[in-house]
């Protein structure tokens, strides 16, 4: 008897999360000098003003696995932390998909989903978050080339003061089976 797999968002019967991390665009990040990349301790991430059109943003590509299930929906997930302590605030991230067949033309939309997080009262200087970004697939279907992009966007009330440093991204696909049959 399995458990089913859990996520914030999400409980998923009978089904496993195989997490995979995109490919970062770092050339574009080296070329513009932005976003800056910090540390804290053995730590590091790239720290994110609110986005003014400044090239402060990631560029994340992944090829949608043959192991996902193809009907669930994915999750997008961000860990990172703020730069400074915050009492009662708010940051709002937003992460951008997209993605089209091998073959097609490639596509100039883009669908946007934002999530704004509440630090908590008293938020100490690099108190880490999980966020968790729902991504309907529609068509979507195995080997399609899949585009996000991260921005850091104004929270609707009680912004932080500081930056958010984002130090992970990754793609939840759901599965129903534990490896490829043999």
């Amino acid at each position: 008897m399995t458990s089913p797999a859990t996520h914030s968002l999400f409980t998923f019967k009978d089904l496993v999360l195989l997490e995979l991390q995109p490919d970062l665009d770092f050339v574009t990040v080296q070329a513009l000098g932005k976003p800056t990349w910090v540390t804290q301790g053995i730590f590091g991430g790239f720290s994110l003003p609110i986005y003014g059109a400044d090239n402060e943003e990631l560029f994340f590509t992944i090829c949608v696995p043959d192991r996902w299930d193809g009907t669930n929906s994915l999750l997008g997930h961000v860990h990172c932390w703020i730069s400074q302590a915050e009492d009662s605030k708010n940051f709002k991230l937003q992460l951008t998909w997209e993605y089209f067949v091998l073959g097609s033309a490639v596509p100039a939309t883009s669908t946007d989903v934002e999530v704004e997080t509440a630090t908590g009262a008293s938020a100490p200087q690099f108190k880490s978050f999980e966020v968790d970004f729902p991504l309907v697939p529609g068509s979507l279907t195995v080997n399609n080339s899949l585009g996000l992009r991260l921005r850091r966007i104004a929270a609707s009330e009680n912004e932080i003061g500081g930056e958010v440093v984002i130090s992970h991204l990754g793609v939840l696909f759901p599965r129903n089976i534990l490896g490829a049959p043999v």
